[in-house]
């Protein structure tokens, strides 16, 4: 019975997801383009996704730090990534309109690839490092010249044995070319309920979401940066 809950539960809450991406994005985006709603009514309703199948995991959830996020700046969130359920996790919870990074790859799949490039959604390029650095430096820039939020996961891919592996550059080179703080955030309790390996929730759990406070970026070594952001996560688990 508990398998069966388990999979009904995983089936709506990826129907809600391709809802969201082929209906009620580009039925948004079209009420934009004739004045009737401004673009940002979709990241908005994206939040109200975010808590909406929040509701339907079969967790408990407890968030913390939400007074960290001054609603009239922008961040770039650096996250760990324990499972696919951490974008909805912080798009219902963060209180924030963000967009997050993509592979340059998504921008080819049909309808979604309209949406994210409508939506600014920042693709980057990951063929080779020198082009990755590029695709951030040239993110940074659009994220102040667009005045957006990015959320952006520091390992780059899901852990795949539920420890945190080990942080990349990218949200950092990101956050020192916008000339934005960067707020730690961690994830803990996905890895058990929606792992990488699985398609389909697993077993009920307990999530914890908490955000720190921001750490300045501008005027400092990105090494130096880096080693306090991942303290701060890495500190949530010991």
């Amino acid at each position: 019975m508990k398998k069966i809950k388990l999979l009904i539960l995983s089936i709506i809450s990826y129907s809600l997801f391709l809802f969201s991406f082929t209906l009620w994005a580009p039925t948004i985006l079209l009420l934009n383009k004739i004045g009737i709603v401004k673009k940002t009514a979709f990241q908005s309703s994206l939040k109200l996704w975010g808590v909406l199948t929040t509701k339907l995991m079969p967790c408990t959830l407890e968030v913390t730090g939400t007074e960290h996020v001054d609603k009239d700046k922008n961040y770039v969130f650096i996250l760990n990534h324990q499972s696919m359920m951490d974008i909805t996790l912080a798009l219902g919870h963060i209180p924030k309109n963000f967009v997050f990074l993509a592979k340059k790859e998504l921008a080819s799949v049909p309808i979604f690839g309209r949406v994210m490039k409508a939506l600014q959604f920042i693709p980057v390029d990951r063929s080779n490092p020198k082009k990755a650095i590029r695709s951030l430096r040239e993110a940074g820039q659009l994220m102040a010249e667009n005045n957006l939020s990015v959320s952006i996961f520091a390992e780059g891919t899901r852990t795949r044995t539920g420890k945190i592996g080990k942080f990349k550059k990218g949200g950092f080179i990101l956050a020192e070319s916008a000339g934005v703080e960067i707020i730690p955030v961690s994830i803990d309790g996905n890895f058990k309920l929606a792992p990488s390996k699985s398609l389909f929730y697993m077993d009920n759990s307990d999530l914890k979401l908490r955000i720190h406070e921001p750490v300045q970026v501008v005027d400092r070594e990105i090494t130096d940066v880096m080693a306090e952001v991942e303290a701060v996560i890495r500190g949530d688990f010991k």
